[in-house]
């Protein structure tokens, strides 16, 4: 550790070798909550105003016709 802040907490009355929790998981936790709302927020903007049109005719036409077997 740095010793300038080894003596801070010293003289603060804190240990040096006392854990103090985890620094990132409060900031890995919202990153990752910021990054699944910016992408449910895209998915309702892609949904409400662009939504897929239906296909309204067929890409080929086949002139089969399917009978049962006999």
């Amino acid at each position: 550790m740095f010793k300038h802040l080894e003596a801070f907490w010293k003289s603060q009355g804190i240990d040096p070798d006392e854990h103090i929790g985890n620094m990132w998981g409060w900031k890995v936790s919202y990153i990752g909550l910021g990054v699944l709302a910016f992408l449910v927020a895209l998915y309702y903007y892609r949904v409400t105003y662009h939504p897929v049109k239906p296909i309204l005719s067929p890409t080929f036409k086949t002139e089969q016709t399917l009978e049962p077997r006999k």
